[in-house]
C-alpha cells in the first residue's frame, strides 16, 4: 500500500469507529432528546427522578401524555366530590355502594398503581379504563 492508501485506511478506520460511539450521527442529541422526555413525564407524573430512564423517546412522551389524560379525569371525578351543587345533583358519584361508582373507584386505583410501576402500555391501559369507568358511572348516576 502506499502511503497515501494508507492515509486513506487510518481516516476511514477513525470514522467508522466514532459513528459506533454515542457522538456518532447524532445520538448524544437523540440520546438527550430521551433523557429529557423521560424527565418531563417523570414531574408531570411525580415519580421519582430516573424511574422512566428505560423508556424510548416514544413512550416517555407516551406515558406524559397518558399523566394528563389520568389527571383530567382525576379532576373530573373530583368534582363531585367537592363541588356541593354536583354532590346534591349526583349523590350517587360519591357514594361507592353504587355499584358503578365503585366500579370506577377500583379504576381509579388500578391507573394510580399502573403509574408508580412506570410501565407506559400499562398505565395507558389502566387509565383508559379509569375513563371509561368514569363515563359510564356518569351514566348510571344520571348526568347529562
Amino acid at each position: 500500500m502506499s502511503p497515501e492508501e494508507i492515509r486513506v485506511y487510518e481516516n476511514n478506520m477513525v470514522l467508522k469507529h466514532r459513528l459506533k460511539g454515542p457522538g456518532g450521527l447524532g445520538a448524544a442529541q437523540s440520546l438527550q432528546r430521551q433523557q429529557e422526555a423521560s424527565r418531563k413525564a417523570e414531574e408531570a407524573a411525580g415519580l421519582v427522578a430516573g424511574s422512566l430512564t428505560g423508556l424510548s423517546l416514544f413512550d416517555a412522551q407516551a406515558f406524559g401524555s397518558a399523566v394528563r389524560m389520568h389527571e383530567r379525569l382525576e379532576s373530573r371525578w373530583l368534582a363531585y366530590e367537592v363541588d356541593p351543587k354536583l354532590q346534591f345533583d349526583f349523590p350517587a358519584m360519591s357514594d361507592a355502594a353504587f355499584p358503578a361508582t365503585a366500579a370506577m373507584i377500583r379504576a381509579r386505583r388500578k391507573a394510580e398503581q399502573a403509574k408508580s410501576e412506570g410501565n407506559t402500555a400499562n398505565y395507558q391501559s389502566a387509565v383508559a379504563v379509569f375513563g371509561e369507568a368514569l363515563t359510564a358511572a356518569e351514566a348510571a348516576a344520571g348526568v347529562p
